[in-house]
């Protein structure tokens, strides 16, 4: 959103600029969903971790805000690398991959079967254009063969907030 200067005239007459509209920048509403459902992949293709929520927009000029805290735990039982990557869905269309490469990558020099427990953020603002019901979802996939790429692993928590900001 493009920020409006308020001149000393318009301050004291208490009205608001034609470039900004009113409303715009507001919250609608908001939703939020969490699982600790544990889902394993072993794929390099990527795959629904169980993290969604569905979102119906108010008017189809509002854009979505849509925050996710995503827990995991990666291993490779014989290697000493390992990675994997996740992404965020509107519907069936990918809107958000961190990079064209994997974005979770780590090598212990010098031991096999490294582990990693974490958790990883992903933000997005989404203009969807549309009053019809949105369901946004995470998937996630492993670097190599022979990785693993646990969502939510051992019943850690995972969230998605989807906040309408009114246009």
């Amino acid at each position: 959103m493009a920020l409006s200067k308020i001149d000393g005239t318009n301050f004291i007459e208490g009205t608001v600029p034609s470039t900004v509209a009113p409303g715009a920048g507001k919250v609608l509403q908001v939703v939020q969903a969490e699982t600790n459902s544990e889902v394993g992949s072993t794929s390099t293709s990527y795959a629904d971790t169980g993290l969604t929520a569905a979102i119906t927009p108010s008017a189809a000029s509002s854009k979505i805000l849509i925050l996710v805290q995503q827990a995991f735990e990666m291993q490779d039982p014989g290697d000493t690398t390992v990675g994997g990557n996740f992404k965020i869905l509107r519907d069936s269309t990918v809107i958000y991959k961190d990079g064209p490469a994997f974005s979770l990558y780590f090598n212990i020099v010098g031991a096999d079967s490294p582990r990693m427990y974490n958790s990883y953020s992903m933000n997005y603002l989404d203009s969807p254009s549309s009053t019809s019901s949105i369901t946004y979802k995470t998937q996630s996939a492993v670097y190599q063969s022979g990785d693993i790429l646990n969502a939510q692993s051992s019943g850690a928590d995972s969230s998605i907030i989807l906040m309408e900001i009114a246009g």
